[in-house]
């Protein structure tokens, strides 16, 4: 059944997540409140935006993020070097939780006490139970494959040539979240390939292409 022998390598990784429980926060008495943009980046990210030109060396930004808009948790920093980078305020939030997401920002000084807070914006999304991503990657010879699930899951996930013969399928144990499985392609001969993903009765496909560069003479 398969002429084209694979070897394959299976890493999960989490989305970036800490602990749920409601932050803390210890503030400046004269702390000050600040606008920001809130938008989708696309139909599964949200994105944070802010012109923050009062950030000082040392200083760094905390993500805050709550399902309810009562218990936020920390969903991720933006550094001081980075702000400056950038010369902005600028987040990426990657597969929210299906439903409404809301969202705030503290600005902390190097004791960690806020200085400048954002008030609370919010983002629906209507989320698939499964998303797919994935591309090959020359350098390494691999296919690098990214889905996504609302709840933690078994996924089956097959590769077939372009004339839909089956020539691997695996199961994998897929997290709530975001999910990276590395496929190894050295053994395969250029081509178009159909990559699944399956889970319950949700299935999505993607086509892969492999072309090597031919070796360069000396």
């Amino acid at each position: 059944m398969n002429n084209y022998p694979l070897i394959f390598l299976i890493f999960i990784f989490s989305n970036f997540q800490l602990n749920s429980q409601a932050e803390t926060t210890v503030t400046h008495p004269n702390t000050t409140y600040l606008d920001y943009q809130l938008t989708k980046e696309n139909h599964y990210t949200a994105k944070i935006e802010s012109d923050l030109h009062d950030i000082q060396p040392g200083e760094f930004v905390e993500i805050l993020h709550s399902t309810d808009n009562q218990d936020f948790s920390l969903l991720g920093l933006v550094s001081y070097q980075k702000i400056e980078e950038l010369g902005k305020l600028e987040f990426l939030h990657p597969h929210p939780e299906n439903g409404i997401n809301y969202y705030q920002f503290h600005l902390k000084d190097t004791s960690g006490k806020t200085r400048i807070a954002s008030t609370s914006k919010s983002l629906e999304f209507d989320l698939p139970p499964l998303m797919l991503d994935l591309n090959w990657d020359a350098g390494t010879d691999r296919i690098n494959i990214l889905y996504s699930l609302q709840q933690s899951q078994t996924a089956k996930i097959s590769l077939a040539d372009a004339k839909g013969n089956l020539l691997k399928e695996f199961f994998v144990q897929g997290i709530k979240g975001n999910n990276l499985v590395y496929l190894l392609s050295r053994d395969l001969k250029e081509g178009t390939y159909i990559l699944n993903v399956e889970i319950d009765k949700s299935k999505v496909y993607r086509k892969v292409h492999i072309a090597r560069k031919a070796k360069q003479g000396v």
